[in-house]
This record gives C-alpha cells, sequence and structure tokens, in this order.
C-alpha cells in the first residue's frame, strides 16, 4: 500500500503491544501520535532503527481535553473522514449472548475481524 515507503502518520488509539509494530510503519520522518495504552502503558522498541528513520512521537492526553476541546478536534479530523482517509477495520456485530465466544476467539487468536459487542435495545 506505501510501496515499501511507510506511512507519514500513525494515529496509535491502542499503544501497548502494538507502539512497535506501530512504529516500524514510518515513513522516514513519519510521526506516530500515541492516545492510550493498554497494559501498564510501558513500550520498548529499537532506538537506532527510530532515530535512522528521523520518526517524530507525540502523545495526546485527550482526557484532559473537556467536551468543547474534543469536538473541536474531531471537527478537525472531518475533512480526513470525509476524503475516505481514515478506514474502519472489518468487523462483526456479535449479539450480548455470543460475547463469551467472541471473547474467547479474540484470546485465541482465531477472531478474523474485530468484535462488536451490540446491547439489546
Amino acid at each position: 500500500a506505501t510501496a515499501g515507503q511507510g506511512v507519514q502518520v500513525v494515529f496509535d488509539v491502542v499503544g501497548g503491544p502494538l507502539f512497535e509494530p506501530c512504529l516500524r510503519c514510518l515513513a522516514h520522518r513519519g510521526r506516530h501520535v500515541a492516545i492510550a495504552s493498554t497494559g501498564d502503558g510501558r513500550v520498548s522498541f529499537n532506538l537506532v532503527d527510530f532515530y535512522h528513520r528521523e520518526g517524530r512521537i507525540y502523545g495526546v492526553d485527550t482526557l484532559s481535553l473537556d467536551f468543547a476541546a474534543s469536538a473541536a478536534v474531531l471537527r478537525g479530523m472531518m475533512p480526513g473522514v470525509e476524503q475516505g482517509l481514515f478506514k474502519a477495520p472489518d468487523f462483526e456485530t456479535v449479539t450480548l449472548d455470543r460475547a463469551v465466544e467472541a471473547y474467547r476467539h479474540i484470546h485465541d487468536g482465531t477472531a478474523r475481524k474485530k468484535q462488536v459487542i451490540v446491547f439489546p435495545s
């Protein structure tokens, strides 16, 4: 998809175990924006690869934003959404009675898509 050049920006909403793989996807002088982390929040990566790539890491504390500031950030992202620059991953909706099964598939690595649990109305 990038012809081996990497991506200009990674918008990392997971962190944790995905931090380093995301960082390795960067193009030369690419930017990694981290807004969350799973687990204890600690990550590690190859510093030599990072500085040879001249990458940049940005941390954004979205929890410190109030409603108006969050809305402004989302409004700023709208042109990218409208242009199709942000692609949602494939997902499967799962009813609440199948939630345990969905978690099991995630845990054992057999889930082929993101699992979205829907609740009865």
